[in-house]
């Protein structure tokens, strides 16, 4: 139940990835705590922008899919 969503742009024919979101939907396995982390990327350094409760999902109808395409079509801009 782990996911990854990746922001990226193409320059000189190469993804340059800007930003993430990190779901964590596996019952505190290996001490991780379930959440959703969204995080900027910047010359492949990571830096955590916000952490969400993972039940901020069940609030879109198709659940963790929904919540991506909205986040990133509301937020990209914040990430260039």
């Amino acid at each position: 139940m782990n996911w990854d969503s990746d922001l990226f742009y193409i320059d000189n024919f190469k993804a340059v990835r800007i930003g993430n979101i990190s779901g964590r939907e596996c019952n505190n396995r290996h001490g991780v705590k379930d959440a959703i982390a969204i995080n900027k990327v910047q010359s492949g350094k990571i830096k955590r922008v916000k952490t969400l409760p993972i039940e901020t999902i069940r609030k879109y109808d198709d659940f963790k899919w929904g919540f991506i395409k909205d986040y990133w079509t509301t937020n990209y801009k914040l990430f260039l």
